[in-house]
């Protein structure tokens, strides 16, 4: 709880509790924090450096959860793309809401992705920032920084 490098992921969670419109909210949790926590917990963290350190029984046991994100990521993508196409307005304000908070959320993540993976941390972090920055903009969304 006390250690420095859980403190920016603590502070996006408590932020996160105080955004009111559920639609931000839901880019805040549902795209931006899961679009990238998931991917680097399960793919590059289980799949990638635990599964290479001889721990592959925790890719088996955590396997729910890789698929669910997998499914859950189909309707997030689906829920995106029919707001963002219903208007410009609604299209621009998610665009700012996403740039805002998907840049927050990888920026928690990288100490946090350090304990594990040390000084790859940064390189692996902004990979998965960047394959949901193609997504978003895959779901119709204006994004810094896409590919």
């Amino acid at each position: 709880m006390t250690d420095v490098r859980w403190q920016p992921l603590r502070r996006y969670a408590e932020d996160s509790m105080v955004v009111r419109d559920p639609v931000q909210l839901f880019m805040v949790q549902n795209v931006c924090l899961d679009g990238i926590l998931y991917p680097l917990v399960y793919e590059a963290l289980v799949d990638g450096v635990l599964s290479s350190q001889g721990a592959t029984a925790v890719s088996m046991l955590t396997q729910f959860a890789t698929d669910w994100h997998v499914e859950s990521r189909k309707w997030v993508d689906s829920v995106i793309k029919i707001m963002a196409k219903e208007s410009d307005e609604n299209k621009q304000q998610l665009s700012e809401w996403f740039d805002e908070w998907s840049d927050r959320a990888s920026s928690a993540l990288i100490p946090v992705a350090e304990i594990v993976m040390a000084e790859r941390a940064d390189d692996v972090v902004q990979e998965k920032l960047g394959e949901l920055r193609a997504r978003m903009k895959k779901a119709g969304l204006n994004v810094n920084g896409a590919a």
